[in-house]
């Protein structure tokens, strides 16, 4: 297998994502029109996806942080339906390739350029696309199926170099500021046709660089620069949020548009510098839970009610049925597909969850048979077959209960083998 990306041929065969998909409890057969008839989202919705990077499920005042301030976070959260136990890959470009081609992406792999991406499936309904932010992957999103693309080239967090459709340019500013201008830019240009815009941050990633005003207050605090940095990064990007769902309401799209904010991995910072982490173990690149829970809110006033958690176990890789379905779009190759619909649970409190498993593992047969990877079920997580959790119980994951629960560990090694 290639180490720089993932094939369609070699990363499952057909007959393989079914056994997979039967696996994970998925079910693949749905009826797109009928779904969005059913559920009442109105036709051809516009979709905005905004995913922060680095920035954990703990980082966030409405989780529980006692010490960041993200206002329009907590606000959007309240105007939500959101997942409770929502799973990514620990690592941000697993995370963004499994996002673009829902499948199951090993933790360590990047996106093909083979890959069905999310951007293609959507442009084929009819949508234009664009893409702001960060793009990890060794070739070009437009060969992804972005139309407008605005995407990070380095040269740190201030003046970043962008490449804008094809051509690389200096820019002068901050580069999160710099991904929502674009966006919104993209937004208003495309109003009066369906849009789907992909804004995919660098916060809060290192480097960990961002202006005073935004990290003053946590160093005064006593945290160090590299803390503070990051929790001004994350105080950046809230105060952008704000920005972005304004202009949405301020062009009168509000209610035909579907904003989703989530995150990529663990935090980068938390566990790490012993900060709020939710009550959980670990953090990014962990295979704890620290490590792939996520935060994953939906908002689209009129249609999804504000103020509610779904606990329906949810995944990255659903993203990509959940659109088809509500955007009334066909993928070329649904039996790659390893996600379901979630549409059921975001519209139905009373909906009953399905038991499903989220298999995290390392990338590649040997290291994925013999090395690191850990199987979450609702209940309970399995860590490198030597380490059983009961999650529910005992969040932090400090008590080994593997001895005791003999039949669930033969259940989850059976599923996961397969």
């Amino acid at each position: 297998m290639d180490n720089k990306g993932i094939s369609r041929r070699c990363f499952l065969s057909v007959a393989a994502a079914g056994c997979l998909a039967s696996v994970l409890g998925c079910n693949l057969r749905y009826k797109v029109s009928s779904v969005v008839a059913n559920y009442g989202f109105p036709r051809k919705p516009n979709v905005i996806l905004v995913m922060s990077d680095d920035q954990g499920y703990g980082d966030m005042a409405c989780h529980g942080n006692p010490v960041v301030k993200t206002p329009n976070i907590d606000r959007f959260y309240k105007e939500s339906s959101r997942f409770g136990k929502f799973f990514v890959s620990p690592f941000d470009r697993s995370t963004q390739a499994s996002l673009l081609t829902g499948r199951n992406v090993p933790a360590g792999r990047e996106l093909s350029q083979e890959d069905v991406s999310l951007a293609k499936v959507l442009a084929g309904a009819g949508y234009k696309t664009c893409i702001a932010g960060s793009w990890d992957h060794p070739h070009s999103p437009m060969d992804e199926g972005f139309d407008e693309v605005f995407y990070y080239g380095g040269g740190g967090k201030f003046s970043p170099t962008i490449n804008h459709n094809g051509i690389w340019q200096e820019t002068d500013g901050y580069c999160t500021d710099k991904f929502f201008d674009a966006a919104m830019r993209f937004i208003e240009e495309n109003r009066d046709e369906p849009f789907f815009c992909y804004l995919s941050t660098n916060a809060a990633h290192s480097p960990y660089e961002v202006d005073e005003k935004y990290s003053a207050q946590y160093r005064e605090q006593g945290f160090g620069e590299d803390v503070a940095n990051f929790y001004g990064m994350i105080a950046n990007l809230d105060e952008n949020l704000g920005r972005l769902v304004k202009r949405v309401k301020d062009l009168g799209l509000e209610q035909n548009t579907l904003i989703i904010f989530m995150t990529d991995n663990g935090s980068a910072m938390a566990d790490k510098e012993g900060l709020f982490n939710a009550g959980m173990r670990g953090g990014k690149g962990s295979f704890y839970e620290g490590g792939s829970r996520a935060a994953s809110f939906w908002r689209m006033p009129g249609t999804l009610k504000p103020n509610r958690t779904v606990e329906q176990m949810a995944m990255h890789y659903d993203i990509i049925p959940t659109l088809m379905a509500i955007c009334d779009a066909k993928h070329p190759e649904p039996q790659q597909l390893e996600g379901i619909n979630l549409i059921p649970y975001l519209v139905n409190f009373k909906q009953k969850e399905k038991d499903r498993l989220f298999v995290t593992y390392a990338a590649g047969a040997a290291l994925a048979k013999n090395g690191e990877y850990s199987v979450r079920t609702s209940r309970f997580r399995l860590i490198n077959d030597t380490e059983l959790y009961d999650v529910n119980a005992n969040p932090s994951e400090t008590i080994n209960v593997i001895e005791s629960y003999p039949a669930e560990v033969a259940r989850i090694r059976s599923a996961y083998n397969r």
